[in-house]
């Protein structure tokens, strides 16, 4: 695969990605909790995975089973990691709303820049002002998701709402998206522990990672909600729907950029992705109308946050495209 059609499988992954809680804004309304929608997304994530690995590569289940026996915790581990940190994310949303909870988690783009380079060694070979641009792009990263959250605190503000309730559900979304984004930003670390499996059977590796989101999904959902959780589960088959075809929507981003991240490296892939946070204030802003009857400067900084996050990709996209010193 060439460096141009990898970035381009990254582009469309930060298109999937900014587009998996769709589903969950069209049901939510309905008074339906975002834990159960995660328990669908972990479906979603299961569903997506196997059905994708018995159609295109049937014969990949046993034989990363008979050869990576010991080491299937490994995708499980990323799946778990990840509805957990979904949790945290689909919470957000309800209190700050889909385009500022996912411009805050994306985060993470400075934590998957620094586990590239610390875990995986992917710049060890470059020169030291690379990964200066490394870390001064993860840093503009986590500047835009902050710029995103403290938009949703000055909407709240100004809205009708007491100005103790509005701000602590403010300030609730957005330190759930924050500890959202510290999940994102590990649940790729698994992958060190077998590296030779998750790049050599990707759709198989997704696959037994779906068993690790299901179980994660159902965990966090106890943890947040104790025996409260199991009511949430009855919704209507529609709703379920909605939620499988979220995790259906991000899984497919997540096996794109498995496509993708062999030629650009985690420290490039991941951070494009990330630039999501415009599709999702796209969304957010002109679909599901979040910003409605919101002071200008809430506007403003939301959309100001989002070009912040893409200016940070760009500068630790080109970072790691410097080529390594021989």
């Amino acid at each position: 695969m060439s460096y141009g059609a990898a970035i381009l499988l990254a582009l469309v992954t930060a298109v999937l990605w900014g587009s998996y809680a769709v589903p969950l804004k069209v049901t939510g309304p309905r008074g339906h909790h975002p834990l159960s929608f995660n328990v669908g997304a972990g479906l979603g994530f299961a569903l997506f995975g196997w059905v994708l690995t018995l159609v295109s590569d049937p014969t990949s289940i046993a034989i990363t089973a008979s050869k990576y026996g010991s080491l299937l915790w490994a995708p499980a581990a990323v799946g778990f990691l990840l509805m957990v940190g979904l949790a945290f994310g689909f919470t957000a949303i309800g209190n700050i709303g889909m385009a500022r909870a996912i411009g805050v988690w994306n985060m993470c783009g400075i934590g998957g820049a620094l586990i590239a380079v610390l875990f995986f060694g992917e710049m060890r070979a470059a020169p030291g002002w690379a990964i200066a641009l490394l870390l001064v792009g993860g840093a503009v990263i986590v500047i835009g998701g902050l710029i995103c959250g403290w938009s949703s605190i000055i909407q709240a503000r100004a809205s009708g709402e007491s100005a103790g309730t509005a701000g602590a559900k403010a300030k609730a979304g957005f330190i759930q998206a924050a500890i959202a984004a510290v999940f994102f930003s590990v649940f790729l670390v698994p992958c060190i522990a077998a590296p030779e499996f998750s790049a050599g059977y990707p759709n198989a590796w997704i696959a037994w990672g779906g068993i690790g989101a299901i179980v994660g999904a159902l965990v966090s959902g106890f943890l947040f909600m104790g025996g409260r959780f199991g009511t949430t589960l009855r919704v209507p088959g529609s709703f379920w729907l909605g939620a499988i075809l979220g995790g259906a929507i991000w899984t497919a981003g997540y096996t794109l950029l498995n496509l993708a991240m062999p030629v650009t490296g985690l420290a490039v892939g991941f951070p494009i992705a990330l630039s999501n946070t415009i599709i999702s204030a796209l969304w957010g802003i002109f679909v599901f109308k979040e910003l409605k009857g919101a002071p200008r400067a809430a506007f403003a900084y939301t959309w100001i946050g989002a070009i912040v996050v893409v200016i940070g990709v760009t500068i630790v996209s080109y970072a790691r495209s410097v080529p390594p010193i021989s």
